[in-house]
């Protein structure tokens, strides 16, 4: 696979990630945290559980839904998705990701190069999808959008890291814009090892990171003071990772 070829395109800090991990392991599908589960889980065994426990909460394919996902990552998801039914578009505001998932898997998912803000269609989504994308999105844009973008009986599926405070007040935003809270899981405490993972193989490959996308190694730096930051939300309970479905 030629990672060294469009994985440095892609913007900070997911070229960082993309290229330690590669780095690190040789092979990458996702970029996406893991769900850990056993001692002996390694990165893409905990990726892999965490991509099976959210395509249980899609929609049945068999009636071929619409579905909308919001950024892409490398496009591995979208492979699985349109392969077992899904009517799929999935969209980023980063070419270099489609240009990538376009080499890697062919050109069999449709994309779009635009933010979720910008989207528009013209026929209704059945669902869309959120995986650690809905974090770069303000919250009441995301539940109008989303409002606009599904058809009646449309739901959204998020699984992301969330800070407490928008937990705290989750059930009234939706009931705001016209959604019910239909599922919640807390998955913070099987999340959260990937946060480690990743300040350890970035902090091993640090070096090499920076020659190969030609990075200031302060910007390393201070990527790695956010992971650890946010690793320490995790532990205080300031920030969750969780499941989230709601509905109209």
């Amino acid at each position: 696979m030629q990672y060294n070829i469009l994985l440095p395109t892609l913007s900070f800090p997911l070229n960082a990630y993309a290229q330690a991990l590669f780095l690190h392991l040789e092979e990458l599908n996702y970029l996406h945290y893991g769900l850990w589960d056993k001692e002996d889980d390694t990165l893409a065994s905990a990726q892999q559980h965490a991509s099976d426990l959210l395509w249980q909460h899609l929609p049945d394919p068999k009636d071929k839904p619409r579905l909308l996902e919001v950024g892409i990552g490398l496009g591995t998801s979208a492979q699985y998705l349109v392969k077992h039914g899904f009517d799929y578009t999935g969209i980023t505001p980063d070419n270099h990701q489609i240009l990538y998932a376009y080499q890697r898997y062919g050109r069999g998912a449709a994309f779009v190069n635009h933010a979720f803000e910008q989207h528009t269609c013209m026929q209704a989504y059945d669902a869309i999808l959120f995986q650690e994308s809905a974090q770069y999105i303000q919250a009441q844009t995301l539940l109008q959008r989303s409002g606009q973008l599904l058809n009646p009986t449309g739901e959204v599926i998020i699984m992301d890291e969330i800070p407490q405070l928008l937990l705290d007040n989750l059930e009234q935003s939706l009931t705001n814009f016209g959604f019910k809270l239909t599922e919640q899981q807390d998955l913070t405490q099987r999340a959260a090892p990937s946060i480690t993972y990743l300040c350890d193989v970035i902090s091993s490959k640090a070096t090499e990171v920076c020659r190969d996308l030609n990075i200031p190694a302060r910007n390393l730096e201070g990527l790695l003071q956010s992971l650890r930051a946010r690793e320490a939300a995790y532990a205080n309970g300031s920030y969750r990772y969780q499941l989230i479905r709601f509905s109209r």
